[in-house]
């Protein structure tokens, strides 16, 4: 039992003498659905309003030491703030969620020496993969004008990657079933799938970046082709990819 732990916001929950106690639940998020009844109509019309809703993750914990003790661990809970934090844990070692904690710590004192409690998370509905946090870097040859790769996305589900694009000049970057041309490259361009962004030096690129049907950089189950290539040479020395790949 004392070997298992969760990690929250950079710290082991083991760093407060606080253990999980059992194999905790494994919650699957349900489909953002508007159900709408039409009059004279058996049924319902079924809207489906496109990705998941959040989960909760709970755990089972028991800690060392009185009062003091569940402050120190309230403290730390709660100084995370609001936002989407990191949450993994020894259970699951291959991945990790986005989580929040907003309360309460409601802890069962036993004889002011040790004390249980059960801690809600509230979390993203991804399960994000530690290995769609590595980056993969791509050298194309300078004096090929194009240059050509194959990635893999080894889940069900479409990734919306980071991409770091260095090099000088104008180029295109095609990647799966997108689009994206580059005018006025200079050292780097940043594209974020997932804010839907693009930047240098954390000011707004986004003028020099066009999109084929607004869609920004994605990749789908299975196997994508990057094809990268300059206006006369190539432009792009070197390509980064983090794929941040998810799964339920």
């Amino acid at each position: 039992m004392a070997d298992n732990f969760f990690i929250f916001s950079g710290r082991r929950c083991t760093d407060y003498d606080m253990f999980v106690e059992h194999y905790p639940e494994q919650p699957k998020p349900a489909r953002k659905l508007e159900h709408i009844d039409v009059p004279g109509r058996n049924g319902s019309l079924t809207i489906d309003g496109g990705g998941y809703e959040n989960v909760t993750v709970r755990y089972d914990c028991y800690f060392r030491g009185g009062p003091e003790q569940a402050s120190a661990i309230a403290a730390w809970l709660y100084s995370a703030g609001s936002g989407y934090t990191r949450l993994e844990d020894t259970y699951h070692p291959g991945v990790y969620r986005l989580a929040s904690f907003n309360g309460p710590v409601t802890a069962e004192n036993i004889m002011g020496r040790h004390g249980r409690c059960t801690l809600e998370f509230t979390c993203r509905p991804e399960l994000w993969l530690k290995s769609g946090d590595e980056p993969m870097v791509f050298l194309p040859d300078p004096d090929v004008r194009t240059f050509e790769a194959a990635i893999y996305n080894p889940t069900a589900f479409v990734s919306r990657p980071l991409m770091r694009l260095e090099g000088v000049g104008a180029g295109s970057i095609n990647l799966g079933r997108t689009y994206v041309s580059i005018t006025g490259l200079e050292d780097y361009l940043e594209v974020d799938a997932d804010t839907q962004n693009c930047y240098r030096d954390d000011v707004n690129a986004n003028s020099k970046v066009t999109l084929t049907s607004d869609l920004f950089p994605e990749l789908v189950p299975g196997v994508n082709r990057l094809l990268a290539a300059g206006v006369g040479a190539q432009a792009f020395s070197k390509i980064t990819i983090w794929p941040r790949w998810w799964t339920l």
